[in-house]
């Protein structure tokens, strides 16, 4: 009976086993076991077990996915798996639990392979040596003091896409990201137009039409010139045009007061009604 071990992932693909109970998983090489019978050999979960571990391997002319003496299904077709994509022709055999109507074997890149490392050797004497950084896709390795990796795009870049203050920081900004977080500053900063002016009539309804307008410039028009309004017009002179009448200094005092006697009048004939009723 072999013994599990700690060993490090080769090769430059590995395989998802899914629907396949137990058996589904992620299946690599390992170093010092990635071959037999000439052929790759992947574990799951980066686990060596030579006899009871879950493997993908080639023995007795078929491919086998299971574990020594237990094989849950074959495949007959001799040739290596695809670069990538589903890995077809495959049968159950032993399948315990079975049937599995969605088993299948995708075939993708394993992340970091073919990709040098500090961790798997020595970089010459004569060569720059390379750092690691994480990112979306995995690791990403970049030569140490001739680039860095922009915190915004993500991507590894010369000295030369970066200015001077940025180049000296650990997470710069190289200048196509700060070009164009600049323009979406200036667009941002942008204030809103304002909105239309209101006219002097009501805040909270549309502006009336030219017939009602008239009315009321020839109602204030006719109150302003009355005997009662003298000292009005001592103050603010004579009416204005209508087409003067909004931009006239006295505007607002004028309609003001034209209102408030409106509305005083108003009080006086309610409560002249209010007496007649209760003399009836």
């Amino acid at each position: 009976m072999g013994c599990s071990a700690s060993r490090k992932e080769v090769g430059d693909i590995e395989l998802i086993v899914t629907g396949a109970g137990n058996l589904s998983g992620r299946y690599v090489q390992l170093s010092g076991k990635s071959s037999y019978q000439g052929k790759p050999w992947w574990h799951k979960d980066g686990r060596f077990n030579e006899d009871h571990g879950r493997q993908v391997w080639w023995n007795k002319g078929e491919w086998r996915v299971g574990s020594t003496s237990d094989h849950w299904w074959a495949n007959k077709n001799p040739a290596q798996p695809p670069a990538s994509g589903e890995w077809p022709g495959w049968h159950q055999k032993n399948a315990l639990g079975g049937p599995y109507p969605h088993f299948a074997i995708a075939v993708r890149e394993r992340i970091g392979a073919g990709v040098m490392s500090t961790e798997d050797t020595e970089s010459p004497p004569d060569q720059p040596k390379f750092t690691r950084g994480r990112s979306g896709l995995g690791w990403v390795y970049t030569e140490s003091g001739t680039q860095k990796r922009c915190k915004h795009c993500g991507q590894a870049r010369s000295r030369s896409m970066f200015v001077g203050k940025q180049w000296k920081k650990p997470r710069p900004t190289c200048v196509d990201c700060a070009s164009r977080l600049s323009a979406q500053n200036a667009t941002a900063e942008q204030p809103p137009p304002p909105p239309p002016a209101r006219r002097w009539f009501s805040r909270a309804e549309p502006e009336p039409s030219a017939p009602k307008f008239e009315e009321m410039y020839n109602q204030i028009a006719a109150w302003y010139n009355g005997l009662e309004n003298a000292a009005l017009r001592a103050r603010w002179g004579p009416f204005p045009d209508p087409d003067e009448f909004q931009t006239w200094p006295g505007f607002v005092r004028v309609t003001n007061a034209f209102l408030d006697a409106r509305i005083k009048k108003n009080k006086q004939i309610i409560n002249q009604g209010r007496n007649i009723l209760k003399n009836y």
